[in-house]
């Protein structure tokens, strides 16, 4: 059985129609990415109410999946390194209108990956095979004798 999917894929090299399309995306006013010194397991999130947003020993896979808001095994084309490397970032937003709301933060984390990472992502769909389970019932009083398309 197929089913169509929704997968990122990540090139590495920034065209011009997506740095042109990045540059009315809201941007972090600040930010510091630095490889963490605990390359242990877990990672610490504090994104603040004011768009200021702090994580340590975070991975890119997390951020892409937090940032896109997909699984990281609908993101195809990252890194080796996307997995295993982990750093430290702290980012502060600037309001230049305080009655505006703060943006969604994914898309602040969208800006982030494409500057600092020179990462771009684009939706596409894909044709994926997938299994379909179902219990049959013990007794055969169902009628049918073997599998039946879904």
């Amino acid at each position: 059985m197929r089913c169509a999917a929704t997968v990122i894929v990540i090139p590495l090299l920034v065209t011009g129609v997506a740095a042109l399309a990045a540059q009315n995306r809201p941007r972090f006013a600040a930010a510091s990415i630095k490889p963490s010194a605990d390359n242990g397991p877990g990672m610490k999130i504090e994104p603040r109410a004011n768009g200021d947003y702090s994580v340590r020993k975070v991975t890119l896979s997390a951020l892409l999946a937090s940032a896109y808001d997909v699984s990281t095994d609908r993101i195809v084309g990252a890194p080796s390194w996307w997995k295993t490397d982990r750093f430290d970032i702290d980012a502060r937003y600037e309001r230049t209108d305080p009655s505006a709301p703060v943006p969604p933060m994914n898309a602040l984390l969208q800006s982030l990956l494409e500057d600092r990472f020179m990462l771009v992502a684009h939706r596409e769909t894909r044709i994926l095979p997938v299994y379909a389970l179902r219990v049959v019932r013990s007794d055969r009083r169902s009628g049918r004798t073997g599998p039946r398309k879904l």
